[in-house]
């Protein structure tokens, strides 16, 4: 579980590897998800940073608990999934 305040910028990445070998592949199709304290649902693209390396970049700009969900396709399938905290920011802006 990851914890920001709000307004933060986010960076959430993953590795994709074969589970035999744990070599690093590109799946045929790679999503990234998340969904605020509201309820409402992003899809974000994903950047390729290398083979089987991927990378997504936002804002938070809610309080509460965000989830976001990597989800992968094709010859090969797999899901993650965590949580998020934001929390408000204690301080005040004039």
């Amino acid at each position: 579980m990851a914890k920001y305040i709000e307004g933060s910028s986010f960076r959430s990445f993953v590795e994709i590897r074969d589970p035999q070998t744990k070599a690093l592949f590109d799946p045929e199709q790679v999503e990234f998800r998340l969904k605020n304290p509201a309820g409402a649902v992003t899809a974000i693209e994903p950047v390729r940073t290398g083979t089987g390396c991927y990378e997504v970049r936002g804002v938070l700009n809610m309080a509460g608990s965000w989830f976001r969900q990597w989800k992968i396709s094709g010859s090969a399938v797999g899901v993650d999934e965590s949580v998020i905290i934001v929390r408000a920011s204690q301080f005040t802006t004039q």
